[in-house]
């Protein structure tokens, strides 16, 4: 489900979200953690998947605003420039660069957020 075409806008707009879609009995559950293993920013349940979809959209603006008040508390946690600091200020750079093709920025902004996920908090200092 996490390949899904509904699923891309997500990821697009909040970059290393973790989403995990669940059905049980006659319910349909989604849920959005900030990142994997990260804090909860929406949980939606409903009878089907169209009624779960009108759910998840209803709920996803305040989802929205929780990962962005926990990608802020994470980012000014450290005072030390971190890997997800370097790869966000570089995914800037590159979609202002207009010489790359989109394909070439749809890949390389796939492998770096799963980069900056796994290993964002991850010091600078620490890399040399």
């Amino acid at each position: 489900m996490p390949n899904s075409p509904a699923s891309l806008p997500i990821t697009r707009m909040l970059p290393g979200v973790h989403r995990i879609k669940r059905a049980k009995a006659n319910r349909v559950f989604e849920y959005w953690y900030a990142w994997r293993g990260g804090p909860q920013i929406l949980a939606a349940q409903a009878s089907s998947l169209r009624s779960l979809a009108r759910e998840v959209a209803r709920k996803a603006p305040a989802a929205m605003e929780a990962y962005r008040a926990q990608i802020k508390t994470e980012k000014s946690a450290t005072d030390e420039p971190t890997l997800y600091g370097l790869i966000t200020r570089y995914l800037d750079l590159m979609n202002q660069d207009k010489s790359l093709a989109l394909r070439t920025k749809t890949d390389r902004r796939k492998h770096l957020d799963l980069v900056r996920t796994e290993l964002g908090d991850l010091t600078l200092a620490a890399l040399t």
